[in-house]
């Protein structure tokens, strides 16, 4: 095996569990409530609020070398499994990885001027909405990537 593509591998192993748990730590801090409308949103944001999504944001860029060196490691004729595993894998990075910059970027950015109909389907906490159904999509994703690699 290639050294970098076990170093790449390795790091990616390491940064993919220490950002885990200060997500799990943020995430304890500041738990993420259930809002049902923009109107109960507003009134109850605060930015800390916010604080699990990075963690998050750079957990989906942790994934990226990660794959690259499941890839790379897979035998020749795993090489199909791992292939499918890296696409589905690319699937998370974009559903996921658009989410968590919307909720960084765009989600701050409606606080300040407030638009109901922005706020109430970007919000993650917001069971119905776009954010939350592509996040779970990425994390399907995700969870197939990892039945391929497993393949």
């Amino acid at each position: 095996m290639n050294l970098y593509v076990k170093k790449t591998g390795m790091a990616a192993t390491i940064s993919i569990i220490l950002l885990t748990l200060i997500f799990l730590i943020t995430i304890i801090m500041y738990p993420m409530e259930a809002y049902y409308s923009a109107a109960s949103f507003l009134d109850q944001f605060d930015i800390a609020d916010l604080w699990p999504v990075i963690p998050s944001f750079l957990l989906v860029l942790a994934n990226i070398p990660l794959f690259a060196a499941l890839y790379f490691y897979s035998p020749g004729e795993s090489k199909i499994f791992a292939l499918t595993g890296t696409l589905f894998g690319a699937g998370y990075m974009i559903c996921s990885g658009t989410n968590y910059f919307i909720q960084l970027g765009m989600l701050a950015r409606n606080i300040s001027e407030p638009d109901s109909f922005i706020i109430s389907t970007f919000i993650m906490a917001n069971p119905g909405s776009f954010a939350c159904a592509i996040d779970k999509l990425g994390y399907l994703f995700l969870s197939l990537s990892f039945l391929a690699f497993s393949g």
